[in-house]
């Protein structure tokens, strides 16, 4: 199959989700990006990464793969000299992040500006500029923080851990920005997060509230807690949040991770894209590479 070929079909198969794949392609010199397949943008015969300027032609691209470790295709290439894209966001400490970028990169980025404000956490000083950076917080209990307003709200900073929530956008600001996404419709409007850290299990709201909780109230879904937070909705899994990655999986990825739990604990979807949306009154949850969360009102 044809590069091109590769491409349409990861766009256009439903079967298939673009989030779940990543593309390797040569810079310059024996330079190689390994990307993810949704953070780049398609022009005929050449393409281009995330806002960046420069156009490579599409025989640039050695290899896409998916996150199952399958090749689509696979050219020679010298993987000792693959860089792994993007690694860093630049942050100013202390600065709100909604005053140092625009929403959609906050929102595709979120992952990876998490997980460098975390590593902030642990620095001298580093709490309150972390913090601020976050969005307006509250201290609820010794070295446990909430934020309650912003894209993170519903997120928990409890001993130098981050255990992201988010807030969804309005899908009109940023569907102007997206491509071959898939996006993941539902029928609701409200939902919340259940996060564990050693004995605490809370539960948190994107409006910026908090309870703690029992055990016993979440006992069908406990076995996932730990390495993920859940996002419920009317006591049904939208999806799961990475805690480690800091990422918001894709629904469809979501099951997959948790083939062993009952299908019945979680919430049925529609698959769409950004130029068939058309419902009003959905929640959709659009994989990028992190997944964006956003209400179509």
């Amino acid at each position: 199959m044809t590069i091109r070929s590769i491409i349409a079909r990861i766009v256009y198969d439903d079967n298939l989700d673009p989030a779940e794949y990543r593309v390797i392609f040569k810079r310059q010199g024996n330079e190689y990006w390994d990307v993810p397949f949704n953070y780049l943008r398609f022009h005929g015969e050449y393409f281009q990464y995330l806002n960046h300027d420069t156009l490579y032609p599409l025989h640039r691209i050695v290899a896409i793969y998916s996150m199952d470790g399958e090749y689509l295709i696979k050219r020679r290439f010298d993987p000792t000299s693959i860089i792994i894209k993007p690694q860093t966001i630049e942050i100013m400490p202390g600065v709100p992040i909604e005053h140092q970028y625009d929403v959609f990169t906050i929102a595709r980025l979120a992952w990876l500006i998490l997980s460098q404000v975390e590593a902030l956490l642990g620095t001298t000083g580093g709490l309150e500029e972390a913090l601020a950076i976050l969005g307006d917080y509250e201290e609820i209990d010794e070295d446990t923080y909430l934020i309650r307003k912003g894209y993170f709200a519903g997120t928990i900073i409890k001993n130098n851990t981050i255990m992201r929530g988010v807030c969804p956008l309005d899908f009109s600001l940023i569907r102007s920005y997206l491509s071959s996404q898939r996006i993941y419709l539902f029928d609701t409007q409200t939902f919340y997060f259940i996060h564990s850290k050693g004995k605490s299990i809370y539960r948190t709201t994107p409006e910026g509230t908090l309870e703690r909780i029992h055990l016993d109230k979440i006992l069908p879904l406990s076995s996932l807690l730990g390495d993920y937070s859940l996002v419920v909705a009317n006591n049904k899994i939208l999806t799961l949040i990475n805690q480690r990655t800091k990422m918001v999986l894709s629904p469809r990825l979501a099951r997959r991770i948790a083939r062993n739990c009952d299908k019945s604990v979680f919430a049925e979807f529609e698959i769409s894209r950004a130029n068939w949306v058309y419902q009003r009154g959905k929640l959709a949850f659009i994989a990028d590479y992190d997944t964006i969360v956003s209400q179509i009102t």
